[in-house]
C-alpha cells in the first residue's frame, strides 16, 4: 500500500515539474480606419468613422469612434467640402449629393492610414399606386403639462383633436430583368405623439405631492409601422431576404423583369392629416454583402466551434461600407 502511495507521490512530483509557461505572442496588425455611410437622393451626406480593434483590446463602448478625423468628400473627383463632426464619430455634409455624379471619401486621422470609400448611385425603379383605401378615426386627449420638466409653469390644461389613420393600397414595381434587384419599402409621415409625465415633490413642511401629466410632443418625420404582402403568393415574402432585425429586404429572385404587385398596410397617427410619403430604395449589391456577412459575424462571434467571418468590405485601406442607394417616392395627400 505504502509503495502505491510513494510511486502515485512520484507521477505527480514529475508531471507537475515538466509544467512550462509558454509566451505566444500574438500579432496584432495595423489598426485601420472603419467608414460606414450611406448616401441617399434627399438627404445630406452623414457618415461614421471609427478605428478597427485591436486583437487583444477590449471594446469599451465610445473608445473607438474617431471625433477629430479630417474627411474630405469629392464630387466627380473634385473636392467640395470637409464633412463637419456631429456627434460620437458622426460627420455630415452641407450638401445633398446629386444622383448623376460620383462622390468618394478620403478620411484622415493622426496615426492612421488614409481610408477611402467610393460610391456610385445605382439607377432608381419605378413603381405606381392603386386601389387606394383608408379610414380615420379622431380621438381627443387633454394636455395637462408643457413638457416633462415645466412642473411649476403656471399652464392651462386644454383638449386636442388628431387622427388614426389605417391605410391600404397597392404598389406596382416594374422590375427590370437586366440584373438581380434588391429593394427596401418604407413610409413615412409627421407623427402626432404624446408623452406620459411623473413629479413627485416635497415642500418646506416634509410633505410629499404627486403629480401626472400629459404633454404633446413636436410632430417629427418618422418612419411608419407599414407591412406589405402579396396575395395568393405568399412564397415570395417567405423567400425573401430578411437580414438581422434592422431592415427587410426584398430581392426579386422570384420576379425577376415582371410586374410585382405588392398590397402594402400603413398604421399611424397624425395632426391635420399629415401627407404619406412612400419610399421604394434600390439597393447595390455591395450593401448586400455587407449586411449578410455582418450578420454571420454576429451569429459566430462568441461562439467557439463557429468558423471565422470576415465582414465585407469596399473601403480602400480601411473597412466598413460606403455606397448610394436608389430612390423612388411618391407623396399621398389624406384629406
Amino acid at each position: 500500500m505504502k509503495k502505491s502511495i510513494l510511486i502515485i507521490i512520484s507521477i505527480i512530483f514529475v508531471a507537475t515539474s515538466c509544467q512550462k509557461t509558454l509566451n505566444i505572442e500574438v500579432e496584432d496588425k495595423e489598426k485601420k480606419i472603419v467608414i460606414n455611410g450611406i448616401l441617399y437622393p434627399d438627404s445630406i451626406v452623414k457618415v461614421n468613422i471609427s478605428r478597427g480593434l485591436g486583437v487583444l483590446e477590449e471594446d469599451t463602448g465610445n473608445s473607438q469612434f474617431l471625433n477629430k478625423a479630417t474627411a474630405k468628400l469629392y464630387e466627380n473627383n473634385n473636392y467640395i467640402e470637409t464633412l463637419v463632426f456631429d456627434s460620437i464619430g458622426f460627420y455630415h455634409s452641407t450638401i445633398i449629393p446629386d444622383v448623376s455624379k460620383n462622390y468618394k471619401l478620403e478620411v484622415e486621422s493622426d496615426g492612421l492610414e488614409k481610408a477611402v470609400g467610393t460610391a456610385e448611385f445605382i439607377k432608381s425603379v419605378p413603381f405606381t399606386i392603386s386601389d387606394m383605401e383608408y379610414f380615420i378615426v379622431d380621438s381627443t386627449v387633454t394636455i395637462t403639462t408643457t413638457s416633462r420638466q415645466n412642473w411649476d409653469e403656471i399652464f392651462e390644461p386644454f383638449d386636442t383633436t388628431y387622427q388614426d389613420v389605417v391605410f391600404n393600397c397597392k404598389l406596382n414595381i416594374e422590375d427590370p430583368a437586366s440584373e438581380q434587384n434588391f429593394y427596401i419599402i418604407e413610409a413615412y409621415s409627421y407623427n402626432f405623439s404624446t408623452g406620459y409625465s411623473y413629479s413627485s415633490f416635497e415642500d418646506a413642511e416634509g410633505n410629499v405631492y404627486e403629480e401626472e401629466g400629459i404633454y404633446m410632443k413636436e410632430s417629427e418625420f418618422n418612419n411608419l409601422y407599414a407591412y406589405y404582402y402579396i396575395e395568393n403568393n405568399n412564397n415570395l415574402i417567405e423567400n425573401s431576404t430578411f437580414y438581422g432585425n434592422r431592415v427587410s429586404i426584398l430581392q426579386d429572385e422570384l420576379f425577376n423583369g415582371q410586374t410585382l404587385n405588392l398590397n402594402l398596410d400603413i398604421y399611424f397617427t397624425t395632426f391635420d392629416l399629415q401627407p404619406i410619403y412612400i419610399k421604394i430604395y434600390s439597393i447595390p449589391k455591395d450593401y448586400i454583402n455587407y449586411v449578410k456577412s455582418e450578420d454571420k459575424y454576429y451569429q459566430a462571434n462568441g461562439n467557439p466551434f463557429a468558423q471565422p467571418v470576415n465582414v465585407f468590405s469596399n473601403i480602400e485601406n480601411g473597412f466598413g461600407i460606403f455606397t448610394a442607394f436608389g430612390l423612388h417616392e411618391q407623396v399621398i395627400n389624406l384629406y
